[in-house]
């Protein structure tokens, strides 16, 4: 996210637009297929459905660095990826989700989920810092690069990874699975309150992520103060 903004405002000279777009691009692949995509991890081995999500995501950021490397990367490269990117997010959350209590012993699951948003939250502090930093010595270039690499070792990881076997489901149609997923919220007023709180945060509290590059702009920011005002937020 940071190095796509900085990229495409910075050094492409790109618009309010262009990033409104790559927000679009990345969010809309996702929210239309999360849905298929949990329909799809309770019928197929989910390890081997992350493999190629992480596969794909790999890739993707590698060419993206490429790109940006020989310096023929264009705005819409950046959006199609990013778009590409959100197809391939759109299977790989809810599987990963899925995924995840086959790892856990039920009783370690408290600790577990709090380990995992500590280093969740911890990051989202730290790498857009050093990211900033990494932007002004080796360009956007090397970001993408590092997200690769980041990507290739959780690749390595899932390859060698045993995790508990899932019990096979009864075989039925993927889109009433999807229609009692939405009957199960509608009836559930928690789930109901969860949700809709989670839409509004995403679209009315981060698009000030999406815009981030604009405000830096605005104020002639250096690549490491773009990173410090990520890291703020």
């Amino acid at each position: 996210m940071v190095g796509q903004g900085w990229l495409i405002v910075q050094e492409l000279g790109g618009k309010a637009s262009d990033l409104g777009v790559l927000g679009a691009a990345t969010a809309i692949p996702a929210i239309l297929i999360n849905l298929f995509g949990g329909a799809l991890a309770d019928r197929l081995d989910r390890r081997k459905i992350l493999i190629a999500t992480t596969s794909a995501t790999t890739i993707l950021m590698a060419a993206l660095a490429a790109l940006d490397l020989s310096g023929s990367v264009q705005i819409w490269h950046v959006q199609l990826i990013a778009a590409l990117n959100g197809v391939s997010f759109g299977f790989d959350w809810p599987t990963r989700n899925a995924f995840f209590p086959q790892l856990i012993k039920r009783d370690h699951m408290v600790s577990a989920v709090t380990l995992n948003t500590i280093v969740w939250q911890g990051s989202r502090v730290i790498i857009p810092a050093v990211a900033g930093v990494m932007i002004r010595y080796s360009g956007t270039a090397s970001l993408f690069l590092a997200s690769a690499a980041g990507y290739a070792v959780m690749l390595l990881v899932l390859i060698t990874l045993s995790s508990s076997p899932v019990p096979p489901r009864p075989k039925r149609h993927v889109l009433k699975d999807m229609a009692e997923g939405f009957s199960f919220i509608t009836r559930s007023p928690l789930f109901r309150v969860i949700i809709l709180l989670t839409y509004a945060n995403m679209f009315f509290g981060f698009q000030v992520f999406q815009l981030m590059p604009l405000f830096a702009q605005r104020f002639d920011a250096s690549a490491e103060q773009f990173g410090w005002m990520f890291s703020a937020m």
